[in-house]
């Protein structure tokens, strides 16, 4: 869904984003309970801190697909493999994940997967 947000924008909404989550922890007293959880509540927030973690990883494998398409691991007097760019630039994938980043953006790259991309 493309709100029409520019990528300077997006990139300000990001930034908010991670400043909203430093100390969440801090702050979970003030949710609800309860199994369900209900409007406020932990089930809620963490299905909503869930969705921005899927949103995070589908945005880093846009990112990543796009670098592939341009060549910019592999170019410049720093070329590097896509997973050691990966690793590079997206720490949190150094202790895992990174190749598998990497595959899915190739195989969205393929034509036959562009159904499934969109």
């Amino acid at each position: 869904m493309d709100q029409g947000l520019t990528l300077e924008q997006r990139r300000e909404r990001l930034a908010a984003a991670r400043v909203a989550l430093a100390g969440l922890g801090d702050w979970l007293w003030q949710a609800g309970g309860g199994a369900v959880g209900g409007v406020g509540g932990l089930a809620e927030l963490l299905g909503e801190v869930d969705a921005l973690g899927a949103a995070c990883d589908a945005a880093r494998v846009a990112v990543v697909g796009e670098a592939i398409e341009r060549g910019e691991p592999g170019s410049g007097p720093q070329a590097l493999s896509v997973v050691s760019w990966v690793r590079r630039h997206a720490p949190s994938t150094r202790a895992g994940g990174a190749r598998a980043v990497v595959e899915v953006a190739a195989a969205f790259a393929k034509a036959a997967n562009a159904p499934v991309r969109a």
